[in-house]
């Protein structure tokens, strides 16, 4: 009896065939797995200005709800001390309930709007600043107070409050004392490496922008904010609410005070040729 040749052949990938297919996958993977991640760094994105509009925005109902007033970085403390600072005040305007009542219980809710997602590591308690990619830590003693024990990533423009904090005798450069009047172009939070800055058109840039160990002057405020948090950009949240993300050298451009002088991108890259090589 004659055996039909085709039905007596095994069926099947011959190992040639099979690593043509796994080369294309692997081809597949290659091309995919770039755009995926660039997919998610521009989610977390989002997600940072999303987080800083809720801030500006808890900032705009608090001080439609304490007469137009403008929070302070250490918050409205009637004695003057800081014993806790914007982000207690506004934990409740930002949708944490209950949180002066017992920050402990509530402090989970107010970290997770208060940290960008690029912002991944461990806090460093004994080094208080952050840096690009790590939060800053906040703990006061029971002297100034117990409510802040706090890690977090974005900034407040300290020139919008109603009076100085730490020798910022530049009273001229203070915004008002209502809210309303401050032109809505003015930043108000920032994606930064410290809780305040008080930003001068004479700061110069950081000598690093993505040092892991944080900033190397802490009394330069554009050092605070000049950071690669976001390829080489952050994200600024406005009086106004709008949030928009900005390249580093676009920062002196920016209406940080009222006296303030803008300086162009050109003419940063021009006066800092080694901070130009950073970007």
């Amino acid at each position: 009896m004659m055996v039909n040749k085709k039905l007596a052949t095994k069926s099947g990938f011959t190992l040639i065939e099979l690593l043509v297919v796994i080369s294309i996958i692997a081809l597949l993977v290659s091309i995919l797995m770039p755009a995926l991640a660039k997919a998610r760094k521009a989610a977390r994105t989002t997600v940072c200005q999303s987080r800083l509009r809720q801030i500006a925005f808890g900032m705009i109902y608090y001080a439609d709800a304490n007469n137009d007033t403008v929070l302070t970085v250490g918050g409205n403390n009637p004695n003057g001390a800081i014993s806790y600072y914007w982000y207690d005040e506004l934990a409740e305007h930002m949708g944490v309930k209950g949180y002066k009542e017992d920050p402990a219980k509530h402090r989970d809710g107010i970290m997770k709007i208060i940290n960008c997602p690029e912002v991944k590591k461990e806090p460093i308690e004994s080094k208080y600043w952050g840096s690009f990619d790590r939060p800053w830590y906040v703990s006061f003693s029971a002297g100034l107070g117990s409510l802040s024990k706090s890690a977090g990533s974005y900034t407040i423009n300290g020139w919008v409050e109603q009076r100085g904090y730490y020798g910022s005798t530049i009273k001229e450069n203070y915004f008002s004392k209502k809210f309303t009047v401050i032109p809505g172009e003015v930043p108000i939070f920032s994606d930064g490496m410290w809780v305040d800055t008080w930003v001068l058109s004479t700061d110069a840039p950081p000598v690093s922008i993505d040092d892991p160990d944080g900033y190397s002057n802490f009394n330069v405020g554009m050092q605070r904010i000049c950071i690669d948090r976001h390829d080489k950009k952050i994200n600024i949240a406005h009086i106004d609410g709008h949030v928009e993300k900005f390249g580093l050298a676009e920062l002196w451009q920016q209406k940080w005070h009222k006296g303030y002088g803008r300086r162009s991108s050109d003419s940063i890259l021009k006066a800092y040729p080694n901070f130009a090589k950073l970007l």
